[in-house]
C-alpha cells in the first residue's frame, strides 16, 4: 500500500510539472431549442453574452491531455418562437450559469505555434434564468409586459407550489478547437445539452440548452 501511494504521488508530480493553466474569456451565444410532441418545433431562448474562467490541462501522453476547468457565464436576450425568431410578445431573459468541463485534449505543432482540439463532457448548474415581465400563478405563467416590466421570475427557483419551471442542471458534450502561440490561445467551441430543461416531465414539451463560444486565453 505504501508503494502504491509513493507511485501515485510521483505520477501526480509528473502530471503537475507538465500541466498548463489556461485563463480566458470570450463571447457566448446561448440558445435553447424546444420540441413539442417529439417533432414539432416550439419556442425557446436566444441569448448573447460572455464567459470567463480557467482550465488545467494535464499532459497524459505525448499529444494527449485531460483538462478539467470551471467557467462562469452570463447571457441576455429574448424568448423565441417555433421559427427561432423573437416571439410576440418577446420576453427579456437573463441566464447565469457555472460550467465544469472535463475535456480530453489533443495538441500538435503547427507553424510557429500549436493546434489543439478537445472533446468531452461538461456539467452545468444554472444559477438563474430570469424572465422579465412574467408572473407565476397556480395556473401557470402569466405575461405582464405592460403593467410591470421590471418584474423578474427566476425559472429555476421553486414557486409557492414547490415546483420550478426549468431545471438548472445539465450535462453537455463539448467539442472545439483552437491555436496556441507562445502564451496566447484562441479557441472556438460548441456545447450540446443532453438533459431536458423543462421541469414538467408529464407533458410532451422538451427543451435543450446549447451554446457556441469563442474566446482567447492566457496559457501559463
Amino acid at each position: 500500500m505504501k508503494k502504491f501511494f509513493v507511485i501515485a504521488a510521483m505520477l501526480l508530480a509528473g502530471f503537475t510539472a507538465s500541466a498548463q493553466i489556461n485563463i480566458g474569456a470570450g463571447y457566448l451565444w446561448d440558445f435553447w431549442s424546444a420540441k413539442n410532441d417529439g417533432s414539432k418545433a416550439a419556442g425557446g431562448y436566444t441569448l448573447n453574452g460572455v464567459y470567463a474562467g480557467a482550465s488545467y490541462n494535464i499532459k497524459l501522453v505525448e499529444g494527449l491531455g485531460l483538462a478539467p476547468g470551471a467557467y462562469f457565464s452570463w447571457a441576455t436576450g429574448f424568448t423565441t418562437n417555433a421559427e427561432g425568431k423573437k416571439s410576440n410578445p418577446a420576453i427579456k431573459a437573463d441566464h447565469m450559469a457555472l460550467t465544469i468541463p472535463v475535456h480530453v485534449t489533443y495538441t500538435a505543432e503547427l507553424g510557429p505555434g500549436g493546434f489543439f482540439a478537445y472533446l468531452g463532457p461538461a456539467f452545468q448548474y444554472g444559477l438563474s434564468l430570469k424572465n422579465y415581465g412574467t408572473t407565476v400563478s397556480g395556473d401557470g405563467i402569466e405575461i405582464n409586459l405592460d403593467g410591470d416590466k421590471a418584474k423578474a421570475t427566476n425559472m429555476f427557483k421553486k414557486n409557492d407550489d414547490g415546483n420550478r419551471l426549468n431545471v438548472p442542471f445539465d450535462v453537455k458534450l463539448g467539442v472545439g478547437f483552437g491555436y496556441n502561440w507562445k502564451f496566447l490561445q484562441a479557441n472556438v467551441g460548441f456545447d450540446w445539452g443532453f438533459l431536458d430543461r423543462d421541469a414538467y416531465k408529464e407533458d410532451k414539451f422538451k427543451q435543450h440548452a446549447n451554446a457556441v463560444h469563442a474566446g482567447i486565453a492566457f496559457v501559463f
